[in-house]
């Protein structure tokens, strides 16, 4: 069909819902692939019919056309389970272990002293207290696309940098520059990563000693922290014992350069919450208002900030997480059905998990 037609079919979709122009993205998306005479029937009719939440809609037509064409492709081509999945249980090794605490350690000692100082600052923190019982109850959740599950050779749970060594391929999370700029993120968030680094001869340090990623479902959203597009509607939920080797920032860990990182405790969030309530006076900017506007809201937008997790410790899905939630709309958009689902998942934790309706 047309694209006039496709935007009149698609339009209640596609309008905007904050800042974002994705109908626009979307239109630029299909001049790239070279669709805008013909644009797929059944494209259209998937993406009318899914139920996909706004919000996981792309809002660049670069990631528009990944997510399009990886739709097309497993329609023509549907996902195939893994095989040779590596159940083997990890092992601990101490030096990493040693090194992940000294990382934790770090943390606590540039939390020290990050208290009460101005008569303005002490306002912000008791407009944003309330916000400390629900940060401290909310539960550490990883959101990914199904497909992911599909590339899976283990259940251990990676970061984009062991995953570069094991596949040779780059996410999406450390393309172009983006490695630097995560690389230099960490190093500044951790200095013991970052000292390590610059001991390290050819500048890079083991992926295993950097951490993996998560955010915290602080709201008890119901499809994880992070359902945007370029993570998935689908979610795993961590174990609470996961919090004690867990470091949260204020967004993403990209822009946590200035308030730092902070346990997951209630020493780390006291110092967390009184460092939000000084940013203003520090920085200049409006992230105190930002997280106060959070105490009023209850549904997910993708355009507030967040609190990003970084976990120091190996992850393994049949020892840390409680929980897998797969997105039925991901299914759909991705050509997967249930029992292939509840075989893969299967496969993966060895028989870990079992499916629950609901």
């Amino acid at each position: 069909m047309s694209v006039e037609k496709a935007q009149e079919l698609l339009g209640d979709k596609l309008k905007k819902k904050d800042k974002q122009d994705r109908w626009g993205e979307f239109h630029k998306a299909l001049k790239k692939m070279g669709l805008t005479d013909d644009v797929p029937d059944d494209l259209v009719k998937l993406l009318m019919t899914t139920k996909i939440p706004w919000f996981y809609l792309p809002t660049t037509a670069e990631i528009w056309q990944t997510f399009l064409q990886k739709i097309l492709d497993h329609h023509q081509k549907p996902l195939v389970l893994p095989k040779d999945i590596d159940l083997t249980e990890p092992k601990t090794d101490q030096e990493v272990e040693s090194f992940r605490k000294s990382v934790l350690s770090g943390v606590k000692g540039k939390m020290d002293g990050k208290g009460q100082s101005t008569v303005k600052g002490q306002q912000y923190f008791k407009l944003l207290e309330p916000l400390k019982k629900e940060i401290l109850d909310g539960r550490l959740t990883s959101n990914f696309r199904l497909e992911t599950l599909f590339k899976m050779k283990s259940p251990r749970l990676l970061n984009a940098f062991e995953v570069q060594g094991l596949t040779g391929e780059k996410t999406q999370n450390v393309k172009g520059k983006l490695e630097d700029e995560r690389i230099e993120a960490e190093d500044d968030l951790f200095p013991e990563i970052g000292k390590r680094r610059e001991e390290d001869k050819d500048e890079k340090i083991a992926p295993v000693l950097r951490p993996r990623y998560a955010a915290l479902n602080f709201k008890g959203y119901p499809h994880g922290a992070a359902p945007r597009n370029d993570y998935g509607l689908s979610f795993m939920v961590l174990k609470d014992e996961v919090k004690k080797n867990a470091t949260i920032t204020a967004g993403d860990t990209f822009d946590a350069k200035h308030l730092g990182a902070f346990t997951l405790d209630e020493k780390g969030v006291d110092a967390l919450l009184w460092s939000i309530a000084k940013s203003d006076l520090n920085f200049g900017g409006n992230l105190m208002e930002d997280y106060a506007a959070l105490l009023k809201k209850d549904e997910y937008d993708p355009g507030e900030t967040y609190f990003d997790a970084q976990i120091h410790q190996d992850l393994d899905i049949r020892r840390d997480v409680e929980a897998i939630y797969v997105s039925t709309a991901e299914m759909s958009l991705f050509n997967v059905d249930l029992k292939t689902v509840d075989e893969l998942i299967k496969n993966l934790t060895g028989g870990v998990f079992v499916r629950q309706e609901g």
